[in-house]
């Protein structure tokens, strides 16, 4: 499974596996902060001293950030204040310590009851973020990891996936 298409039909084009490449969501991108309102996408806009993102070149969710501040044409403006993190996850630490008081992340991420604290971002900002998975040569030949892909794919997985904040078809 990875947060990316990428990386499984890698697999796929390196022959690591037979078996096709399966969309199971698209993520959802949000912009927040642990200590103030995130009402709008104008907070870029307002004072802040640091913006995590995801490394673009590492993580999906990071070149998504990218796209958002180039359709707002703040990528040049905010260069200074960006803080890459290696992942989502690091990213979000930067925001969670304080060492950032904004950053981007996903929407499976936040506290649902948090509402005020983040903002999601239109989907018209950014480009799809379609997660993907793929059996392995080995795993192929594994009941449960079929089982698995098909509890993933199936109504019971999509349930679970859109409760945490994915698109799923």
């Amino acid at each position: 499974m990875s947060a990316d298409k990428k990386r499984p039909l890698r697999l796929l084009e390196d022959r690591i596996t037979p078996y096709s490449v399966k969309v199971y969501a698209k993520g959802v991108l949000v912009l927040w902060s642990k200590t103030r309102p995130v009402p709008s996408l104008d907070v870029l806009q307002g004072a802040f001293e640091h913006l995590a993102i995801a490394n673009p070149a590492l993580a999906p969710y990071g070149k998504a950030s990218l796209e958002v501040l180039d359709k707002l044409h703040l990528k040049d403006k905010l260069k200074g204040k960006i803080i890459l993190g290696n992942s989502i996850a690091q990213a979000n630490q930067y925001v969670a310590s304080g060492g950032a008081q904004l950053g981007f992340s996903a929407l499976s991420l936040m506290d649902r009851a948090d509402v005020k604290h983040y903002y999601i971002i239109p989907k018209q900002y950014y480009s799809p973020i379609e997660q993907a998975l793929v059996l392995t040569n080995e795993g192929g030949k594994k009941p449960l990891a079929k089982a698995f892909e098909n509890f993933i794919l199936g109504a019971e997985g999509k349930a679970i996936l859109k409760d945490y904040g994915y698109i799923v078809d």
